[in-house]
């Protein structure tokens, strides 16, 4: 499987960058808040980083977006979700340990884009998601938020399970594509 690094600090290159090397970091000198438009997200918008995506997870266009089968763990309340499903990302499975936050979006989308499937999960037990399934897995910023919140010494430990559990639901050859508000020096 393949992890793709694209800092937040860092973020507004995605759109400009070339690169889908394995385990690339993207760049650019543009900071969290630097004239991006963040009005539903705390992080950064889809269009931020929708090029670079689109061509690491579609193989430069060869793999038609709506035949992949994407994860969107720890989603909130972010639009990151119905983004990539209007942007031909049909198959999305929407994940979140609060089930609060995952009844709010099936009745705010599931009208309006079918193909999107919500559930509660927890990012170190994603037992009720099938070995092997997806294709893609978008992380933006969920491993970050449980590691900082956690003391220093059990960091690693929980880094393990919660990379190892998204390393199961991949398929051979998946895409880990992680969005991280951390300097690269944290990683």
């Amino acid at each position: 499987w393949n992890t793709v690094f694209a800092s937040s600090q860092t973020a507004a290159a995605a759109a400009a960058s070339s690169s889908s090397d394995q385990g690339s970091t993207i760049t650019t000198t543009e900071a969290i808040g630097g004239g991006a438009n963040l009005i539903d997200e705390w992080l950064i918008p889809y269009t931020a980083f929708s090029a670079h995506w689109r061509e690491t997870t579609t193989g430069k266009g060869v793999i038609p977006p709506s035949f992949l089968q994407v994860m969107n763990v720890g989603c909130g309340r972010s639009a990151l979700s119905a983004e990539l499903y209007d942007d031909g990302f049909i198959n999305i499975l929407s994940t979140d340990i609060s089930d609060v936050i995952i009844e709010e979006l099936k009745l705010k989308y599931s009208g309006s884009r079918p193909g999107m499937k919500w559930m509660v999960a927890n990012l170190f037990d994603m037992s009720n998601v099938m070995s092997s399934s997806m294709d893609v897995v978008i992380d933006k910023a969920t491993l970050d938020s449980v590691l900082f919140r956690h003391p220093t010494k059990v960091r690693p430990l929980l880094a393990t399970k919660a990379v190892k559990e998204i390393h199961r639901c991949l398929k051979p050859g998946g895409i880990y594509y992680v969005l991280s508000p951390r300097a690269k020096m944290f990683r």
